[in-house]
């Protein structure tokens, strides 16, 4: 494994130990059910640069830029009955319901330019010392145990029992540790460098982390912020007020709708701007900062400062937050492989799905019905008369093409004018407004995690850091896969980046084209660097040292991340609705299948768009 050496220490550090429960260790992460012989050989296993890695979008921007010509194709004689242009969850659903409606009969190509399958529900994979570490590359979790009847039949087929999660997802155990929501304000943003634990509850992560008894008073008089900032903060925590009294509910709704969550506590509620300050990139999770973010959209994310309005929203989750796999949604799309490829893990078990290393030579092999071609960038998508020629070109930049009875573009919408040019303009002009989120999900193998303990920890909002966010993993074990469970043993963290520029002046798409732009231009050195220098800062003081405790370090840059979705500050709803319904037309044999076309980020939302585009097919 690459391991990061050579080292220097970036800043001074204190030391000292804050919070010291007692700890009893469990058991430690196991191994692969196989060794890995060659990391080149299984992508989930690389580390450094992945997500959007060096290699997989370079081609496709020559070619949105005019600089890659469509010539000198290799035809090669290959024809199937359907060519799958992505391997996401939604282009692995596609293969699956064609495959359905085909009664199991049907060859099937799936093509990504990535070097993995699974698109954002991808997996990494850590080894140290002959254990493995599994965690998420982008796509989290299940968003529930029904997702309606088209989710939950795929789900059920591929063996999924939602009860599982329940015996697999140790609810109680940071709780047992007594660790809390933390908040790390650093000196450049506020007056003290400082980490307060018992920060308040939001919707988005209540069933994340353990459950504690807030006291908005105490949390805010720990906080860094001047008299007037702290009993601001606190009243925004504590008090019930309808701000909009004499109102109507829907006149509420309308005005949230379209201010942001920035201008309605400074307008509204009332705060000083170092509170406002301190919500600023709370909102991130969602790709915007607070001043962009609709305070409608804020409200549904459990951010306070509306219980008085007494507006019934669909606050967090009817469920608890714990259908995840240690994989994230990875294990989604390795199920389905394996579902057409028995012989990936050669077991259908999750729990042996999950732990199986695939043997990747095995995806794209002549005498099976599903083929996974990875490497793979589509450059032309061509609808014929009684066939589609798709055109592809491979890591040599060798342009190859084949030929199919039908396509589902299961790609990003923004990229799909350029592969396909005869769409009409109204159509392409529509998916050029697919501007995604850009995200980064860093993974960090630490060497052991008694620091996070001892701070009395288990996740922390960063404001005006690098990361926003940081979090032990998910307490999950299934099957022979254990959790990492003993604070003296290695652990893997996620660290959340969004590349965001304060700035009211710009449009949600404008912000995501103008972070997508950044994100590319930074370095994996610079980025290690800030996991290192933000690690120290927050965790130096519990015995936290980087180039001790870090044994690894994987990058997952999305430079195309989650959809886009409705921002009521600047799009108009019935302007966005048809846009989407215009963008997701069929093109003669060619069908449109990916998260775009259902204008959310979701699981059951890519699935559902993979129905609809295959039954288009065979309408």
């Amino acid at each position: 494994m690459r391991r990061i050496m050579n080292r220097r220490q970036l800043l001074k550090r204190l030391t000292g130990i804050a919070f010291a429960p007692s700890i009893i260790p469990r058991i430690n992460a196991t191994p692969l059910s196989e060794k890995i012989e060659h990391l080149e050989d299984y992508p989930p296993a690389l580390t450094g640069m992945r997500g959007n890695h060096d290699g997989s979008f370079q081609h496709m921007h020559r070619l949105r830029d005019g600089n890659a010509a469509v010539t000198g194709i290799k035809n090669i004689s290959e024809h199937y009955d359907l060519v799958v242009v992505g391997a996401g969850i939604s282009g692995f659903a596609a293969a699956y319901f064609h495959q359905q409606r085909a009664e199991g009969k049907a060859r099937i190509l799936i093509l990504d330019n990535h070097d993995d399958f699974g698109g954002n529900a991808r997996r990494n994979e850590f080894t140290h010392d002959g254990r493995s570490y599994i965690c998420y590359a982008g796509s989290q979790s299940l968003n529930s145990s029904s997702m309606g009847p088209v989710v939950d039949e795929l789900l059920s087929t591929l063996k999924i029992d939602f009860q599982q999660f329940h015996q697999a997802y140790d609810k109680n155990f940071y709780a047992d540790l007594k660790l809390q929501r933390g908040v790390f304000f650093n000196s450049e943003n506020f007056a003290e460098e400082k980490l307060v634990r018992g920060a308040p509850f939001d919707a988005d992560d209540q069933y994340m982390i353990e459950a504690y008894e807030f006291d908005a008073e105490k949390f805010a008089k720990q906080t860094p912020l001047s008299r007037q900032g702290k009993k601001d903060l606190c009243k925004l925590l504590s008090t019930k007020k309808d701000y909009f009294e004499g109102k109507s509910l829907s006149e509420k709704k309308k005005i949230l709708g379209h201010i942001s969550y920035a201008d309605y506590l400074r307008n509204h509620v009332q705060v000083s701007e170092e509170v406002i300050d301190y919500y600023e990139h709370k909102t991130l999770l969602r790709g915007l900062g607070a001043s962009v973010f609709p305070a409608r959209m804020a409200m549904s994310m459990g951010l306070p400062g509306f219980d008085g309005l007494k507006i019934e929203t669909q606050i967090g989750h009817s469920e608890p937050y714990i259908y995840h796999f240690p994989d994230g949604n990875g294990s989604i799309p390795r199920l389905i492989a394996n579902h057409f490829i028995p012989d990936l893990a050669n077991s259908d078990k999750v729990e042996d799905v999950l732990t199986a290393k695939f043997n990747y030579a095995k995806l794209d092999r002549p005498d099976q019905f599903l083929r996974i071609r990875l490497n793979s960038t589509v450059v032309n998508v061509a609808s014929q008369k009684d066939h589609v020629k798709v055109t592809y070109a491979d890591k040599n930049e060798i342009n190859i093409g084949v030929t199919a009875d039908r396509v589902v573009l299961a790609c990003p919408h923004v990229v799909i004018p350029h592969i396909c040019p005869a769409l009409p303009k109204s159509q392409k002009d529509a998916m050029r407004e697919g501007v995604r989120v850009p995200v980064v999900y860093t993974h960090v193998l630490l060497r052991k995690w008694d620091s996070f303990v001892k701070a009395g920890v288990s996740s922390i909002y960063c404001p005006g850091n690098f990361f926003h966010e940081v979090s032990l993993d998910y307490p999950v074990s299934m099957g022979s896969y254990q959790f990492s469970a003993d604070p003296q043993q290695p652990i893997v963290i996620h660290m959340e980046h969004v590349p965001y520029t304060k700035n009211t002046l710009l449009t949600a798409r404008e912000q995501y084209r103008l972070g997508r732009h950044k994100l590319l231009q930074m370095s994996l050195e610079n980025m290690e660097r800030e996991v290192r220098m933000q690690l120290d800062n927050m965790l130096g003081k519990y015995g936290f040292r980087s180039e001790r405790d870090i044994l690894d370090i994987t990058i997952n840059r999305w430079a195309h991340g989650a959809s886009y979705i409705l921002n009521g500050i600047f799009d108009d709803k019935t302007e966005e609705e048809n846009r989407r319904i215009i963008a997701r037309k069929s093109f003669g044999r060619i069908t449109i299948a990916n998260a775009d076309a259902g204008a959310t980020t979701s699981l059951d939302t890519a699935v559902n768009e993979a129905y609809r585009a295959v039954s288009e097919l065979w309408a």
